[in-house]
């Protein structure tokens, strides 16, 4: 270990809690780009014990070890020119109309 690419960081403060790791883009890519092959991830524990490597690929002793690739939330869409253009036309219907009413009162 100690060499390849850092996909994310994370800090455990006991030795059995579930540790989450956010992923970087660039692993994102790694593991679309493995699509159909191999893809191994590893991690070096430097908070929990001394300078100990993991790789995924084993359990040790008697407590299993496992890597669990979770997809986050989507990121919110963003909207297009059309319906930017329906919004502005709501918008400025919605105006008129509270116009065309404050009007109508003070004739009134």
């Amino acid at each position: 270990m100690g060499t390849g690419e850092i996909f994310g960081t994370a800090v455990a403060t006991t030795t059995n809690e579930t540790l989450t790791i956010a992923l970087s883009a660039d692993a994102i890519t790694a593991i679309n780009a493995a699509r159909g092959s191999c893809i191994a991830f590893g991690f070096n524990n430097e908070t929990v014990s001394t300078s100990n490597d993991f790789v995924f690929a084993a359990s040790i002793n008697t407590t299993p070890r496992s890597l669990t690739l979770v997809r986050g939330p989507a990121p919110a869409p963003v909207p297009t020119l059309s319906e930017w253009a329906m919004i502005l036309m709501g918008l400025m219907l919605a105006g008129g109309a509270a116009l065309y009413i404050q009007r109508r009162r003070l004739e009134a």
